[in-house]
């Protein structure tokens, strides 16, 4: 069996299960080996070891805490590991370039909000927005935890400021992003669909 076809499902567990060990837990009992070939240790452990070299790469590891963090669909589990992976790497994270800087804030403020630490959260949220800008998914999750720590009037300002960048003339879709609005609008007020085109 082709090397890049075994790198090709190990890139397609991560998009299923986000991080390392999932990954490697899953290689150890996937069929999907014994399905493409006759050598499935030989080829059980080249994925474990493709799994150990992605799932150490920084980038992968900011992506698994993103994509485990940005649903409310995603059980506690992924959210405790979003959380406890984005702790453990994010001072590597915040150093590793500007744009990566709040990126890195983002996503562990998400991940504090999905273990309800609203607190912490709220505060990286806010220097996330610093450094990012007007942005959806920060200024999505600042207003849910404004909220459940009952700042209810900052929280529905916050939303405004949500509403006001989703309908104004500068702002480009991104369909993730609907997810997430849809989530704050349950929480705190009436829908608010995105409408604007593709980038």
């Amino acid at each position: 069996l082709d090397r890049e076809l075994v790198f090709g499902h190990v890139e397609a567990l991560f998009d299923e299960w986000f991080f390392e060990d999932r990954v490697i837990e899953t290689i150890e009992t996937d069929s999907w080996f014994e399905a493409n070939a006759q050598d499935t240790d030989r080829l059980r452990a080249v994925a474990v070891q493709l799994a150990h070299v992605q799932g150490s790469n920084p980038w992968r590891i900011l992506d698994g805490c993103w994509r485990g963090a940005r649903s409310r669909y995603e059980s506690v589990e992924t959210y405790r590991l979003a959380e406890r992976i984005g702790q453990a790497h994010f001072d590597q994270y915040s150093r590793l370039s500007g744009e990566q800087t709040g990126r890195a804030h983002t996503i562990y403020g998400m991940a504090l909000y999905r273990v309800e630490r609203w607190e912490e959260a709220r505060g990286l949220l806010e220097d996330a927005l610093q450094i990012n800008g007007e942005n959806a998914i920060d200024l999505a999750f600042l207003a849910m935890c404004q909220h459940r720590l009952g700042e209810f009037a900052v929280a529905q300002a916050t939303h405004q400021r949500l509403r006001d960048l989703l309908t104004g003339q500068q702002y480009a879709f991104n369909p993730d992003d609907q997810e997430v609005v849809d989530e704050v609008e349950a929480l705190l007020g009436a829908p608010t669909r995105i409408t604007r085109s593709s980038r």
